[in-house]
């Protein structure tokens, strides 16, 4: 009784908005059918009986006996013949084919944005002329008032687009996996329920664990759906990031299963989704001028030419596919330039202190932050010794998120502080080529440098200038992704420079080289 007073209230109302002509196409025959259920107003029609199929084999029909009002559109029979669907098709047909809301098209002056039951929004418009659509196909009549809603009958199946998140899913399994591996869960204080105490004062808590996804949280919650909310991002298919991977394998003659999965996880993927993921629905021409603000504002640089101009919608989103997908050779060929005056901070006025990340042994030296001209960086580390120390000191720091590889290692020093050193890459020592005749060796002296005996890799001279000189080492046991150790062991005095023990060093880099 309440659901009949509350149709004929609305009936009311629609036919003093609604001009004589649109009540008789949409409400025809509505006494009649106020005591009808929308199925069994569909099971009328022998054309619908493929979908109610379908709405029944998914048990859509007992969703209707919760006196909920809902609204259906129906593809009839040829429609729905011309589909070749899996079951997980057809139950995604069937959820966005119907809304648990009464929608009256004629209402709606342009367009309206309806959420259907899978979650996902659909567009109805009004093209004009007394004709709507539903997602572009023609809606081409509607039902009487059911007691629990109407149908509409449309020309073809309307299927859901995938969102960002299902297309990322169908098209590329690494970058998929690397979503879902962000996903995290946490304390969820406000739907937690405080319930005591620990003897140390922290509240324990009656606890509620909230799963978010990082990713999500960072960029874009491309697993959802919004009715307004929009992201664009720039894809590549899977088969273009094996292609991309295999490269770097034939490049650097590493084994495919040597290119770290940490590296591609950490570094890599980072690095991609930070010159991919933008807000809003951007149309083509947003990426010819050659950069673009990213979803955090920051300004990228994009290549309109590696774009294909076609884009694929989704549901929350836009995908613009990558015509060639390539990675950085900046990402993998590392150049790590560690100025020295970094390992120091200040303390006060000319007081400085080690850094927590360098390991010293020996004896404790105050480091110095000297201003030098000629220094690429402007200052230089000093280590003053003193005269004829021969004591034990060394020095240790870090290249970080090195790729494995060979490298040139570059050392470049001020000889004002010498002394006779050894030095070492992730723990193994690595002889210097004296230019003398003898070949190279296990310890070097800082003093040779102004003579310029102390060899090259490349074979390139380092001329004595400004009381600064280079030389290179060849580093080849880099075999594993991660920080690479760099560390300065001290043995003796210079026997000929004893009264200026100690280092003063510019900068020491790792740099990708390929004998």
């Amino acid at each position: 009784m309440i659901n009949k007073i509350s149709i004929f209230i609305l009936l009311s109302i629609l036919f003093i908005a609604c001009n004589q002509d649109i009540n008789e196409f949409y409400y025809k025959d509505t006494e009649a059918s106020v005591d009808t259920d929308i199925l069994s107003l569909l099971k009328q029609n022998d054309d619908y009986s493929q979908f109610v199929a379908l709405l029944e084999k998914y048990q859509v029909d007992t969703l209707l006996n919760k006196g909920k009002i809902y609204t259906f559109f129906v593809p009839d029979n040829s429609a729905m013949g011309a589909l070749k669907l899996d079951s997980l098709g057809e139950k995604q047909l069937v959820e966005y084919l119907m809304s648990e809301s009464f929608v009256s098209i004629n209402q709606i002056p342009d367009f309206k944005q309806i959420q259907t039951q899978s979650g996902k929004f659909a567009t109805i418009q009004n093209t004009g002329n007394g004709i709507y659509t539903l997602d572009g196909v023609a809606i081409l009549n509607g039902s009487p008032l059911a007691n629990n809603g109407r149908y509409y009958e449309i020309a073809a199946p309307v299927q859901p687009k995938p969102n960002l998140f299902e297309y990322i899913a169908a098209t590329n399994e690494f970058y998929n996996n690397f979503i879902k591996s962000l996903d995290s869960i946490y304390l969820d204080k406000e739907l937690s329920t405080p319930i005591g105490y620990t003897q140390d004062g922290l509240t324990i808590y009656d606890s509620v664990m909230t799963k978010i996804n990082i990713f999500e949280e960072l960029y874009f919650p491309v697993s959802k759906e919004f009715r307004d909310r929009k992201a664009t991002m720039l894809l590549f298919s899977q088969a273009q990031y094996e292609q991309a991977i295999n490269n770097i394998s034939i490049e650097l003659g590493l084994p495919l299963e040597r290119i770290p999965k940490y590296w591609q996880n950490n570094v890599l993927m980072p690095y991609l989704i930070h010159q991919s993921v933008f807000r809003n629905s951007l149309q083509y021409s947003s990426f010819l001028v050659g950069k673009a603000k990213n979803i955090v504002g920051d300004s990228v640089i994009v290549e309109p030419a590696n774009i294909a101009a076609n884009y694929v919608e989704c549901s929350n989103g836009r995908v613009y596919n990558l015509i060639n997908f390539k990675i950085p050779e900046s990402l993998y060929k590392v150049n790590s330039v560690i100025p020295m005056n970094s390992l120091i901070y200040s303390k006060g006025t000319n007081l400085w202190g080690w850094n927590q990340d360098v390991i010293l042994t020996g004896q404790a030296f105050n480091p110095v932050k000297s201003d030098n001209p000629s220094s690429q960086f402007k200052s230089t580390l000093l280590v003053d010794m003193g005269k004829s120390f021969k004591g034990s000191f060394s020095l240790a720091y870090k290249h970080k998120n090195i790729f494995p590889a060979t490298y040139k290692l570059t050392l470049r020093a001020n000889v004002s502080k010498t002394g006779i050193y050894k030095l070492f890459v992730n723990g193994k020592l690595y002889p210097v080529d004296i230019k003398d005749g003898k070949g190279p060796r296990n310890e070097f002296d800082f003093f040779d440098l102004r003579s310029g005996v102390i060899g090259s890799v490349t074979n390139k001279f380092y001329p004595f200038k400004d009381n600064f000189c280079s030389f290179e080492i060849y580093v080849d046991n880099l075999t594993e992704f991660g920080d690479v150790e760099v560390k300065l062991v001290y043995v003796n005095p210079s026997p000929k420079n004893l009264n200026n023990c100690g280092l003063n060093i510019d900068f020491i880099s790792l740099e990708f080289y390929k004998k």
